[in-house]
């Protein structure tokens, strides 16, 4: 394929600039890994497991791909295609990540809440939720959706994480549609694909979290309104306020992002003029009135858990995002692609000196974030979209698309070879990924009933009975487990402790004896913390006649808190 003029005499500087600081910043990011302080995945804890030669090269590999595919050819994919190869390359990308462990122990309360839908019903399942379900902080809208996959498929974590993949990669395009209604089709374009310059963002895609499904609903909700804005209609505005309603059912963090919907209204009502301006005026009302509708009257009916959650949130949580937040030089100089941060940093001043008007709505959620200083890198991950098409807006004044095409490629392919080479080998490394194999080589053994103990720890920082839940969402067998409180505690002050939930953790009735009948195919699960944990007490009747064993013991020597399971059968 020839190259035009223009591209063949100025590709090989803008590819070597490229390849140059595609390696100088990974480098740079290697050198100060000390100042990543993220609870999840800091640098720092990844490059103390994983040996960096394995890194290194994905990383050559991913920029020499890169310096190959621009030194060979001009590809320019055509605009309707855009959004759908888009959506496939994010989909991949989180596809890849997929063999990661459940190493968040919030997945514990996600599974027993979707379990509880599935073994007792809908009507159950909103009439207990925060009573006989435990919710914690919890909003139902994203357990509700598990419940719903957990019906049809079965408790199938794979069903759980194509399902998150899908809302990633939708995540995208509807970032990219929002980015072409504010700008263009190649400022949305880019904002979609810098999603995957983000590598703690892609970490959670993998996982039962609630967050990247929340993610979706809120750019779901702000490209709807816009929709509604621009075109009106009275089914637009229905979609929108359901959207808007999910949002605030997924996540109380979202709650102060949903600000940026009179936001909306206002720059769009100051853009125009005339008779538009009252449409858009009564269109934007409609959707707000149609949101509060559905808001209060769900609000009305869950008033005391709600109340409850809120008195949690405010007196427990919010005094805890200082101990337990990230500083905003891990979540945007490493979680985040530096690239990104610098291009969304400048397109500040881009935006000046054009005078747009509608920048403030891109901008707006991160200048949220500063301002109040959320520095709790999980509460702010929705507003990512919006960090992407502030940095696509900020490239735009590469008037040269080919600049810009090798700057974002160079970014992604960057964050995908920390991802695949770094995150999910050190996420493999976790006690957690005992679980997973327990969980797999349970379902190879001809038994019908798995019965947990769990080793009392004392001064534990978390309590092990969560991780009952988490072996049980990797096997197919019926868990039966005796929770007993009190055989483990903590060294610190519960009330005060990031780990509180765990602590009050409540026996889910499915786990009780008495629903899984007298199965004589039997195994014995014994979850520990430390390899020389003895056998419980209570456990050895059960050991009776058992005479095969498997152990899992894999230990990450950065955290106290592990997962060790042996098997019995």
């Amino acid at each position: 394929m020839k190259l035009p003029a223009k591209f063949e005499g100025s590709r090989y500087p803008i590819i070597g600039t490229a390849i140059v600081i595609g390696a100088l910043i990974p480098l740079a990011q290697y050198s100060f890994r000390r100042f990543d302080d993220n609870n999840f995945a800091s640098w720092d804890w990844i490059f103390h497991i994983i040996n960096p030669g394995q890194y290194a090269l994905a990383l050559i590999f991913g920029l020499l791909l890169v310096a190959v595919s621009f030194s060979a050819f001009r590809f320019s994919l055509p605009s309707r295609l855009r959004n759908t190869a888009l959506f496939s390359a994010c989909f991949i990308a989180a596809a890849l990540l997929w063999m990661t462990p459940e190493v968040n122990i919030d997945t514990s309360r996600y599974f027993m809440q979707a379990k509880h839908f599935e073994q007792y019903g809908i009507n159950y399942f909103f009439r207990e939720w925060g009573k006989g379900i435990p919710a914690w902080t919890d909003l139902p809208a994203v357990p509700f959706l598990h419940g719903l996959l957990f019906t049809v498929f079965g408790e199938s974590r794979m069903a759980v994480q194509i399902f998150t993949a899908l809302l990633f990669a939708m995540t995208a395009v509807l970032t990219s549609l929002i980015g072409k209604a504010l700008w263009d089709e190649d400022t949305g374009f880019y904002a979609g694909t810098l999603l995957l310059g983000m590598p703690y963002l892609l970490s959670q895609t993998p996982l039962m979290l609630v967050d990247v499904p929340t993610m979706f609903f809120l750019m779901l909700s702000i490209h709807l309104f816009i929709r509604v804005v621009e075109t009106g209609g009275m089914w637009r505005v229905a979609a929108a306020a359901c959207a808007v309603f999910l949002t605030v059912c997924c996540k109380y963090s979202t709650w102060p992002m949903l600000s940026l919907l009179p936001l909306i209204a206002a720059v769009f009502w100051i853009r125009s003029d005339g008779p538009l301006r009252q449409q858009i005026m009564r269109r934007s009302i409609a959707v707000f009135l149609a949101s509060f509708l559905l808001v209060g009257v769900a609000g009305a009916l869950t008033y005391d858990v709600v109340s409850n959650q809120i008195n949690l949130l405010m007196n427990f949580q919010r005094a805890g995002l200082e101990r337990w937040g990230e500083g905003f030089t891990s979540t945007f100089l490493f979680q985040i692609h530096p690239i990104i941060t610098i291009a969304a940093s400048a397109s500040l001043v881009v935006a000046v000196v054009k005078r747009d008007l509608k920048y403030p709505i891109a901008a707006w959620l991160p200048f949220l974030i500063i301002i109040f200083q959320i520095k709790r890198i999980r509460y702010i991950l929705p507003a990512f979209p919006f960090v992407s098409l502030m940095a696509a807006y900020g490239l735009s004044v590469l008037r040269d698309r080919n600049y810009r095409n090798v700057i974002v490629s160079c970014v992604v392919a960057t964050s995908l070879a920390i991802s695949l080479f770094g995150y999910m080998p050190f996420l493999n490394h976790w006690s957690a990924v005992n679980l997973k194999q327990a969980g797999g080589f349970l379902d190879t053994l001809d038994i019908d009933t798995v019965e947990v103990f769990i080793a009392p720890q004392k001064s534990y920082p978390v309590n092990p009975a969560v991780a009952v839940p988490i072996l049980d969402l990797f096997t197919r067998k019926t868990i039966v487990y005796r929770y007993q409180p009190g055989a483990s505690s903590s060294d610190e002050n519960v009330l005060q402790s990031r780990f509180r939930f765990s602590w009050e953790y409540q026996n889910p009735y499915y786990y009780t004896p008495t629903t899984t009948g007298t199965a004589t195919k039997r195994a014995v699960v014994l979850i520990s913390g430390r390899p020389q944990d003895e056998v419980p007490p209570e456990a050895a009747d059960s050991l009776i006649g058992l005479r095969r064993s498997m152990s899992f013991t894999t230990i990450n020597p950065l955290f106290r808190y592990q997962t060790l399971v042996r098997i019995f059968w």
